[in-house]
């Protein structure tokens, strides 16, 4: 026992260390970032895309409309003026650019400043800048596009070099934001930087940029960022984990084409496609989705996406303020160091089948706890978790396979020789069931001798003994530990068998197995016997005694050499049982507490009431002729009769006993009980019993 609580406290926490390493390991760690995608991927709720989120989408319907026209990409970017248009007449609250406008156009400047004037006019428009460490920097940039910072902020977002909107038209937005993304090993973008470091100030990410509009400075505090009127949750490398609750198709979306040419239907009094009140409120983001302009970006939600979707997602994160917070280390590992050790109780103290059924319970208890938490906002790491158990598992299972499993073979091996190979099954798959420092049980026990055996033995070599006492005994083990009667074979004592029923698994029909394979080993020993009379040998006579009651059964003997027996007076009484078999002549007599606790198990009769020596109260004894059922009508006769002799003589009516058990005689020459029953009679005749005489023979010897 001392052994399997140290296994508790061990198992678990080797399991949750060796799941933290193995997430820090190179290629490894990689699927501990797939462990959570997972789960990000199954409990994503697309219906909490906030409706206030429009796409515009430069697809390949949108580029096939211009080419119409012969206007190729990269479009005129005046061309996205009745866009910005259409969005300041239906009152967007920002429009964001997820598009680089860092170079001349090949339209020429006058169409780059015709966009700075549409730029202008909407007011909220904020483009997109790239940040490297490139040695040559590409700035300044106006103080105006960047926030003064306040605490320490991350020494990651630092970068030394930018690319940003061309002069003119960065004049003319609202705010520039940072498109500088920080994939993960595996390429895949979970975590946004909440902005860049560049020249002492902080250019804010894309999607930061409408929510720091105004804001003169940005402060960061352990943990998290306070950005205009956000405070925004931060690791420690200053980046958001990104909360994605869908994937584009889930927000509202528009192509581009559709939007302009909605802008210069309204523009002309004309009904538009896209009505200009869609934008009313809403968070505008512009990016390219064709195929060849795509830049994809593995998310948590899918292999491909538009890199937009990474900065739709965080201003519905921030639109929401439902962030997502990743759980300390520490606690990931506390709930894995819990989810272990429930696994490993489990396991070691549990039967299989409990204990399959109580790991099963406790996973479904972790993943609601990992539910209730993702959905409360906070990531826990299930890479931590979800090794930890299995690692649990696998430890338990080793443990209880080297100890228990040792133990368990120790008993296969033991009990094989004493009981059927169902009953070791039972065992093995419920050792509850086996008490072996000794219990009380309720059983029947058997007790066989071969009549004659010493005269039998002295007539053979040993080699011939020996054959003939294994075959003797395989018989009748066969029998008693045989399908549906599943007995224990306790000892063999030369000839002699001693069995029981009700252990070491329960039995609540010991008694009628008992009965029923007594007469079994009598049915089997038939042809057995025969042959022996054909070979020259004597005939062969096994008397069987059979009792039920209360005894100590369990492994008993020295420390070193033990057996599994029973011990007790219903023992002793079996045994006397089967030598009374002499006195009436019969070959299985039982008890009456075995013969009432198998009713219709067998047919007999009722034989007499003896008083044993060393017993004051007396018990009545019957002899089982048959199984239930197959008695034939000659053995119903001679119980019939028999019955009423015995009624005679109880009654000290001697002369009439002498009657019909002689009639008895005529028709069952060589029935033991009536000739018994006569040579009674005969003596009370001779010298009658006292006057309280209770009907009860006294047997003499044991």
């Amino acid at each position: 026992m001392r052994g399997k609580f140290v296994a508790i406290l061990v198992v678990p926490l080797l399991a949750v260390a060796l799941a933290l390493g193995l997430g820090r390991v190179p290629g490894v760690d990689l699927l501990a970032l797939k462990a959570g995608d997972v789960q990000r991927r199954l409990l994503a709720d697309p219906l909490r895309a906030d409706r206030r989120i429009v796409l515009i989408e430069v697809d390949q319907a949108s580029l096939d409309h211009f080419e119409r026209d012969n206007i190729a990409y990269p479009w005129p970017r005046s061309l996205y003026n009745p866009l910005l248009e259409h969005c300041a007449r239906g009152g967007a609250a920002a429009v964001l650019f997820d598009v680089l406008f860092n170079n001349l156009s090949p339209w020429g400047e006058e169409t780059d400043a015709e966009f700075a004037a549409g730029i202008r006019k909407n007011g909220r428009v904020y483009l997109a800048a790239a940040f490297s460490d490139a040695a040559v920097p590409g700035g300044p940039i106006d103080p105006r596009l960047s926030i003064k910072v306040e605490g320490e902020p991350p020494a990651d977002l630092l970068r030394a070099a930018v690319s940003p909107p061309l002069p003119a038209i960065r004049a003319a937005a609202a705010g520039i934001g940072s498109v500088t993304l920080r994939p993960d090993a595996d390429g895949a973008v979970r975590r946004l930087p909440v902005g860049v470091l560049f020249e002492g100030r902080l250019v804010p990410g894309l999607a930061f940029a409408p929510f720091a509009a105004g804001a003169k400075t940005v402060r960061f505090e352990p943990g998290r960022v306070r950005l205009g009127g956000s405070s925004v949750p931060i690791d420690e490398q200053g980046m958001l984990l990104v909360r994605y609750h869908g994937q584009r198709r889930d927000y509202r979306r528009y192509s581009a084409a559709e939007v302009i040419a909605s802008a210069i239907a309204a523009a002309e009094g004309k009904t538009p496609v896209v009505p200009a009140e869609v934008f009313r409120g809403a968070y505008v983001i512009i990016g390219a989705t064709a195929p060849g302009l795509l830049d994809l970006k593995p998310t948590p939600l899918a292999a491909t996406a538009p890199g937009f979707e990474v900065h739709v997602a965080a201003i519905d994160n921030l639109l929401n303020g439902d962030f997502l917070k990743p759980a300390s280390p520490a606690a990931s590992a506390g709930l894995a160091l819990v989810a272990a050790s429930l696994v490993v109780v489990a396991v070691i103290f549990l039967p299989v089948a409990a204990g399959a059924g109580a790991v099963a319970g406790a996973i479904g208890a972790i993943l609601a706890i990992l539910v209730a938490s993702y959905r409360a906002g906070w990531f826990i790491d299930p890479w931590t978790v979800g090794v930890s158990i299995l690692l649990a598992v696998i430890g338990a299972a080793v443990r209880r396979y080297t100890t228990e499993g040792k133990d368990k073979r120790f008993i296969a091996g033991a009990f094989a020789r004493y009981v059927s190979p169902k009953v070791v099954k039972q065992i093995l798959a419920d050792p509850r069931l086996l008490a072996l420092g000794g219990e009380r049980r309720d059983v029947t026990l058997f007790f066989s001798d071969l009549q004659g055996f010493t005269s039998i033995s002295e007539g053979m070599n040993p080699p011939e003994l020996v054959a003939f006492l294994n075959e003797y005994t395989t018989l009748m083990a066969d029998v008693i530990t045989g399908p549906g009667l599943d007995g224990t074979i306790d000892k063999y004592i030369g000839d002699s068998v001693m069995a029981f029923w009700g252990a070491p698994i329960p039995q609540p029909d010991h008694a009628r197995r008992g009965l029923l394979a007594a007469l079994a080993c009598q049915e089997r020993l038939r042809p057995f016997c025969d042959g022996l009379v054909a070979r020259g040998g004597p005939r062969l006579v096994t008397r069987i005694g059979l009792n039920s009651g209360t005894c100590v059964v369990g492994n008993m003997g020295s420390r070193d050499r033990f057996d599994y027996t029973a011990i007790g007076d219903t023992v002793n009484q079996a045994s006397r049982l089967e030598g009374i078999n002499k006195v009436y002549g019969t070959l299985v007599i039982a008890s009456e507490s075995t013969w009432q606790a198998a009713p219709g198990a067998a047919f007999g009769r009722l034989l007499d009431r003896v008083r044993v020596k060393g017993k004051a109260e007396p018990v009545a004894i019957y002899e089982a002729m048959a199984p239930a059922g197959s008695e034939t009508e000659a053995l119903r006769a001679l119980a019939a009769a028999y019955a009423e002799a015995l009624a005679a003589y109880q009654g000290r009516h001697w002369e009439r006993t002498i009657e019909l058990a002689g009639a008895i005689l005529v028709a069952s020459p060589g029935d033991g009980p009536s000739q018994v029953l006569i040579e009674r009679a005969r003596a009370f005749i001779a010298e009658p019993p006292p006057e309280n005489w209770d009907g009860v023979w006294t047997l003499k010897s044991k």
